[in-house]
């Protein structure tokens, strides 16, 4: 959950493990955006929905990388503060260093949780068993 100074909040969820969904989805109010596929270098294409009123626009088909190696290129040679600064650029490195420990901690907490479900359940089948019966 992220919660913004304006008040507005976002539930957001990533995933490597999903087969052929490159999408970015948004929802608010008064409506959504979708934006899919979303990470492919071609083909984007955005739907807007307000008020239950669907406007599809497609969106130029640019080369990301070109574009900041040019303008990282200009801020140089004119002596420019470029649009990302190098402090937010570590600020996005920190906050995805934490997501990643913060999972590894919920997966050690499950497992954990699990180890125990999984010897409780191991005990439970040999009492079963001592009594006569039958493991499942």
């Amino acid at each position: 959950m992220l919660r913004f100074p304006s008040g507005a909040m976002a539930n957001c969820t990533s995933s490597y493990n999903t087969h052929n969904v490159k999408r970015f989805r948004a929802f608010g109010d008064k409506g959504w955006l979708d934006l899919d596929p979303a990470t492919e270098y071609y083909e984007h294409e955005m739907k807007v929905s307000k008020d239950n009123n669907i406007q599809t626009k497609k969106i130029k088909e640019e080369s990301q990388f070109a574009n900041e190696i040019d303008h990282l290129s200009e801020c140089i040679m004119e002596n420019k503060n470029p649009k990302i600064t190098g402090e937010e650029g570590l600020q996005d490195v920190r906050l995805t260093m934490a997501i990643y420990e913060s999972a590894e901690a919920y997966l050690k907490l499950v497992g954990e949780h699990f180890t125990g479900l999984k010897a409780l359940a191991k005990q439970r089948l040999w009492t079963f068993a001592a009594q006569g019966v039958k493991k499942a």
